[in-house]
């Protein structure tokens, strides 16, 4: 009970008592015993929309925490998606060179070296949206996610979870093979510092050709996820603006 009703409750027991002694007073014995048991209705009814009341408030209050979470969720989601927005720019940035260099040493043009020299540097980077603590859990472990009732934003923050697993499994892929195999290519056929290929028929292979190969696929899927996880937030998202 609030403090109102708590007075409002000692208020209305101080008036029965003074009742019951008037009716003991009187010696109006059965008088007194319909008013005990009308008193013991009125108090149990008091006591039961008391509660209700106070259901009622923390209901109230419960509710509005849980607009807030979704309000703050709903900013983190459009944080991600700014950060995702980007990293799909860069991702796609660096398939098309891939796409370039590969055509080039595919039909052996010798005269785009100068092309291949502004390219191959950038074998080195990659697109890294590098998502550790997701959204979900950091939810689980603030303990918001127990104020959240709809159950479907939250299967879909699971669904976007496994998503940015994902995503980080491939960025995580793409620096491996770069460092494994790209260095291993490169270092010892381009001269960094002048953007000049020293040794064209180290660059002019089937092998790098391969490598190049590798490094369009992972780019093409990263796309894909990278995608699939900006809808995923859309439809969260969307959920959210529902629930608000």
């Amino acid at each position: 009970m609030d403090e109102c009703s708590i007075r409002c409750y000692g208020k209305m027991i101080k008036l029965f008592r003074n009742i019951r002694r008037k009716l003991l007073t009187e010696g109006a014995l059965g008088k007194y015993l319909l008013y005990a048991i009308g008193e013991i209705l009125l108090v149990v009814i008091g006591i039961l929309i008391a509660l209700s009341v106070n259901n009622w408030n923390n209901g109230k209050i419960n509710r509005q925490t849980e607009l807030k979470v979704y309000e703050n969720l709903k900013g983190q989601l459009q944080e991600d998606r700014l950060v995702l927005e980007g990293v799909m720019e860069y991702n796609h940035t660096y398939w098309e060179e891939y796409k370039i260099a590969n055509q080039i040493i595919e039909h052996n043009k010798r005269d785009k070296m100068d092309t291949l020299g502004q390219i191959i540097p950038d074998i080195f980077k990659y697109s890294d949206f590098n998502r550790i603590g997701t959204v979900f859990q950091n939810l689980i472990n603030s303990g918001d996610i127990k104020l959240m009732k709809n159950r479907a934003i939250i299967d879909r923050l699971q669904n976007l979870e496994v998503l940015y697993i994902y995503i980080n499994r491939l960025e995580e892929n793409h620096f491996k093979v770069i460092l494994e195999y790209g260095g291993r290519s490169l270092m010892s056929s381009m001269n960094f510092s002048t953007g000049k290929i020293e040794k064209p028929d180290a660059i002019f292979t089937y092998e790098f050709q391969n490598l190049l190969q590798v490094f369009m696929m992972l780019s093409k899927e990263k796309a894909e996820i990278y995608t699939e996880a900006l809808n995923e937030i859309d439809e969260i998202s969307y959920l959210i603006d529902k629930e608000m």
